[in-house]
C-alpha cells in the first residue's frame, strides 16, 4: 500500500471519528438533564390544571426545547412526495402520504369540494375504549388532503406552498415563479 493511499485512509478515518464525536456530543446535549430553576417550577405549578378541587401537576421537562419540538414534528412530512390513488375518485395523484399508509387521501380539489359533509365523521366517545385508540380510528377514517398547494399554476410537485407559477419540487414557498428544487 502506497503512502498516499494510506494518508487518504487515515484522513477519512479521522474525519469519521470527528463526526462521530460531534454526533455523540450533540446527542448528549439533547438527552442530558436540564437545569430547572425555581421560577420554572413556580410556572409549572401555576399552569397545572385543577379538576374537582384536585391539582394535577405538570411534570418538568427532561429534554431540551429543540428535542421536544423535533419529537412533536416527527409525523410531519415536508420534503417527500409520492404517487398514489385518490381514495374518492380512484385517479392517480401526487401526495405527501405514501401509498402504504392506511389513511384515506383525497386530491386537494376533491377534499376542498362541497360534495361531502365533514359532520358525517362525528361520533360519540366510547368510554370503554382509551381516548388514543378512538383518536387513531378517527384519523384513519377522516380523509386527508393530498398536498397543500394553494392558488398555484403548473406547480403540481410542490408542497406547503401558495401562489406558485411554473415551479417544480418547491416546498414551503410563497409567490415563487420559475423555480426548481
Amino acid at each position: 500500500m502506497d503512502t498516499n493511499h494510506l494518508s487518504i485512509q487515515l484522513s477519512k478515518s479521522r474525519q469519521h471519528l470527528e463526526n462521530s464525536v460531534a454526533i455523540l456530543s450533540f446527542s448528549y446535549f439533547l438527552f442530558s438533564e436540564l437545569d430547572t430553576t425555581e421560577s420554572d417550577l413556580d410556572f409549572y405549578d401555576k399552569i397545572s390544571p385543577t379538576f374537582d378541587g384536585k391539582k394535577f401537576a405538570i411534570p418538568t421537562p427532561t429534554l431540551c426545547p429543540e428535542e421536544r419540538q423535533r419529537r412533536r414534528l416527527l409525523f410531519r412530512n415536508e420534503r417527500k412526495l409520492y404517487r398514489r390513488m385518490c381514495d374518492a375518485t380512484n385517479k392517480p395523484i401526487i401526495s405527501m402520504y405514501s401509498p402504504d399508509k392506511n389513511y384515506k387521501v383525497y386530491d386537494q380539489l376533491v377534499w376542498r369540494g362541497d360534495h361531502r359533509n365533514g359532520l358525517t365523521y362525528g361520533r360519540s366517545p366510547d368510554r370503554s375504549l382509551p381516548f388514543f385508540v378512538q383518536f387513531k380510528q378517527l384519523l384513519q377514517e377522516v380523509p386527508r388532503i393530498s398536498t397543500l398547494n394553494i392558488n398555484s399554476e403548473n406547480s403540481h410537485y410542490s408542497l406547503f406552498s401558495s401562489d406558485l407559477k411554473n415551479c417544480y419540487l418547491i416546498f414551503s414557498a410563497l409567490g415563487s415563479e420559475d423555480c426548481y428544487y
